[in-house]
């Protein structure tokens, strides 16, 4: 008798490359919310929200605070979302030790228009809020006791990295870039004859548009800072190296401030630059966007504050362009 065995072990692949990938998207549509407070109890002086109203859609987002309705906390419409996609990859040796790793993740807006409306004799205990991808918008004809926010300026990312001699510590290195892109949409504040705001206004956009024709006891300020710049770490067994490279363009926001009546604070015109990302205390800031502002003191108006545009703290050169008229 005979006996003998074949091994096919040899003709198994061994696995050099592990490729993984995946991607985030956001599902959705409009949202809208209204309060409409009926005529018998706002006679009553009757609250008709005690605490606070969002809206928050992916397409649009939409508060509504009808003719004098009361609402005791917040106002906010939201529509700022983010998609992602990733992708991971491991290559290995003969062995079947992992020696390298890279990695890519990127996102992009993904939301809408926000919209927020505060009807005449409507009283807002507290801010109001509209942060939109596309637009963000708040017209107060009413009382707002808190301050308004205007914002449609956000940030993507693209970022890689790469991790090499995983199975040699003395030679491994480890690199990663992210590099932001500040990208605005249209940002409007309308605050009517007779309308109140108690607190500040902020508008963040690439454009913003600012109409006072009530009161606002606060300030204004117009402009944001934002991502808008790369930033590489590379790491050895022995090293740290950071850097941080300016966007080649930087992010335009430019905003029209039409001043008719009271405003109890100044105009602040600025934020044009961010700190040092990784946090080192003798890096200089890092200018990312280009900010310019139109302030009109129309007839009739009273402004109590200054004027005031962002410099630099070291050489006092200005870092944002304003027009006063």
């Amino acid at each position: 008798a005979a006996s003998g065995s074949t091994s096919f072990g040899s003709l198994v692949p061994k696995v050099s490359k592990q490729v993984s990938s995946s991607t985030s998207n956001n599902v959705g549509g409009a949202a809208s919310i209204l309060v409409d407070t009926a005529s018998d109890l706002q006679k009553a002086d009757k609250i008709g929200v005690s605490g606070s109203v969002y809206a928050t859609g992916l397409s649009s987002a939409t508060a509504t605070i009808a003719n004098g309705s009361k609402v005791n906390g917040n106002v906010e419409a939201y529509s700022h979302f983010t998609n992602s996609a990733s992708e991971a990859t491991t290559l290995y040796n003969s062995a079947g030790e992992a020696t390298e790793n890279s990695a890519s993740y990127a996102t992009t807006l993904a939301g809408g228009d926000a919209n927020v409306a505060v009807g005449t004799k409507s009283e807002i205990g507290g801010s109001v809020y509209a942060d939109g991808d596309k637009t963000a918008t708040v017209s107060n004809a009413g009382m707002i006791e808190g301050s308004v926010i205007a914002d449609t300026l956000h940030s993507v990312v693209s970022s890689t990295s790469k991790s090499t001699n995983l199975n040699n510590v003395g030679l491994r290195k480890d690199e990663t870039t992210n590099a932001y892109t500040g990208i605005g949409g249209a940002a409007t504040v309308t605050n009517a004859a007779g309308a109140l705001i108690g607190g500040d206004v902020y508008v963040a956009g690439a454009t913003g548009i600012l109409t006072n024709g009530g009161g606002i006891a606060g300030k204004v300020v117009l402009g944001q800072s934002i991502d808008n710049h790369s930033q590489t770490q590379i790491d050895t067994v022995t090293t740290t190296t950071q850097t941080v490279t300016p966007a080649e363009a930087l992010t335009a926001q430019t905003y029209t401030f039409d001043q008719n009546n009271f405003l109890g604070g100044g105009v602040y015109v600025g934020d044009a630059t961010i700190t040092d990302p990784f946090g080192r205390d003798d890096a200089p800031d890092i200018k990312t966007s280009d900010v310019k502002a139109t302030v009109n003191l129309n007839a009739g108006s009273v402004t109590l504050g200054n004027i005031v545009g962002q410099r630099d703290a070291e050489t006092g050169a200005f870092l944002t362009d304003t027009v006063l008229n």
